[in-house]
């Protein structure tokens, strides 16, 4: 029995020595079309013989060879590569297994629940608090963000999120509604959850009353109830998760998704070429007109109060001690004092907390960007930031008015 590794190996060694010589022209695909197949073995753990589903993936390789050929002719790599797969394609009898599939009706595209991700693979996404995001690329914004935006849209899922003020005669602004919809599959029908800040608990099912998607007896998806105020949703199909939390009228979602899915660039919603990443938060961020200086903020928090009107609520030393007193760092130390000096109210400081604990739980000891630092030392060099867009009753900079004063009094001596 032949393995694909050991395929593989000899396949890629003969590509990489035939590149190195320059025999291999740009035009030739038939090493993209091994990396292809590469992937696929490696992701499922499949090992070559006569089955079913090795002979699908051994038929897209082959076809994937097929229509490069005309760019390879003389090309010692192709020949080799099609002489290696027409022979493990006669040896493993796939024409017969195949074509006994079709014939019994049955699903060549079945379910197929991938193997566990190392935590070293998975990349995390969250939006919590007043309201701060995280990428997925360890960046973190706070946003004065009203109204419904994508999270993450992929060909798994779809995440939506909306924010709003807590109350009317208050200015603070929070995740108030997240929807997520899990996307029609092989392994799943589709499925909808909604969880709301005005509800006493989070649901602990999907609207439509179920908890989960059985396939061949295993669950693809499902709803899981950690406790009154925390909710995750496993999708085992894409080896991602979903973690839904609630602090009064507060809510937070982050996700964990693989970097296979992360990468996949294919059309997958009712748009021809699916959402753009720069409206996805978890990749683009808060959207420029809302993203607020949370460095210079933190420097010099009475500046940004007189700037934009939003009153310091909590001192900011106190603020800092509170944060320190609930275990959060670094980025998530942040968004908590932010928090507290914008709205006093500690239930935002304890969902930076609980953030950051989804984080640490899913990620473990994945976290470069993880120092534990518990002050703002570091944003000292922006005391003295220049603030634009202030509203105009905010109080207006001396040194902006002192040159238009010197005209007026040159008019009136004169």
């Amino acid at each position: 029995m032949i393995y694909p590794a050991i395929l593989l190996l000899f396949l890629s060694t003969t590509a990489a020595f035939l590149h190195e010589a320059g025999d291999e022209p740009a035009s030739c695909e038939a090493d993209a079309c091994t990396a292809a197949y590469a992937k696929t073995t490696d992701y499922e753990g499949l090992r070559a013989g006569k089955d079913e589903r090795y002979c699908e993936v051994m038929s897209t390789y082959r076809a994937c060879l097929n229509q490069t050929a005309l760019m390879c002719r003389g090309q010692l790599n192709f020949h080799s590569v099609s002489y290696f797969t027409t022979l493990q394609w006669r040896n493993h009898d796939c024409e017969r297994i195949l074509a006994k599939a079709k014939d019994e009706g049955r699903e060549t595209q079945k379910c197929r629940l991938p193997p566990s991700v190392p935590s070293s693979g998975l990349r995390h996404c969250s939006m919590w608090g007043d309201p701060h995001i995280r990428t997925f690329d360890a960046r973190v914004h706070a946003c004065a963000e009203i109204g419904a935006r994508p999270l993450i849209d992929n060909r798994y899922f779809l995440v939506q999120v909306s924010s709003g003020r807590v109350r009317e005669d208050s200015m603070v602004t929070a995740v108030l509604k997240v929807t997520a919809i899990v996307r029609e599959h092989n392994c799943t029908g589709v499925k909808r959850y909604e969880a709301a800040s005005e509800t006493e608990h989070l649901p602990t099912s999907f609207v439509d009353g179920t908890t989960h998607s059985t396939i061949d007896g295993k669950r693809s998806v499902e709803v899981l109830r950690q406790d009154a105020d925390h909710v995750d949703i496993i999708l085992h199909h894409a080896a991602s998760s979903l973690h839904i939390r609630r602090a009064g009228p507060y809510l937070s979602v982050s996700v964990t998704l693989p970097n296979h899915v992360l990468a996949q660039v294919q059309p997958y919603s009712t748009s021809e070429n699916g959402l753009p990443l720069a409206e996805q938060m978890c990749h683009a961020g808060c959207p420029l007109h809302s993203l607020i200086p949370l460095p210079a903020v933190l420097a010099n928090p009475h500046a940004f109060s007189e700037c934009h009107g939003n009153p310091v609520v909590l001192p900011l030393k106190f603020a800092t001690e509170r944060c320190k007193s609930m275990n959060v760092t670094d980025d998530f130390f942040d968004a908590c004092v932010f928090d507290l000096i914008s709205t006093g109210d500690e239930l935002l400081g304890r969902m930076s907390r609980d953030v950051q604990s989804d984080l640490e739980r899913q990620l473990t000891q994945s976290l470069p960007h993880s120092v534990g630092r518990v002050d703002l030392s570091l944003y000292d060099h922006f005391v003295d930031h220049f603030w634009t867009g202030c509203k105009p009753s905010a109080s207006v900079n001396i040194h902006t008015l002192t040159p238009l004063l010197l005209v007026l009094l040159s008019l009136l001596i004169s």
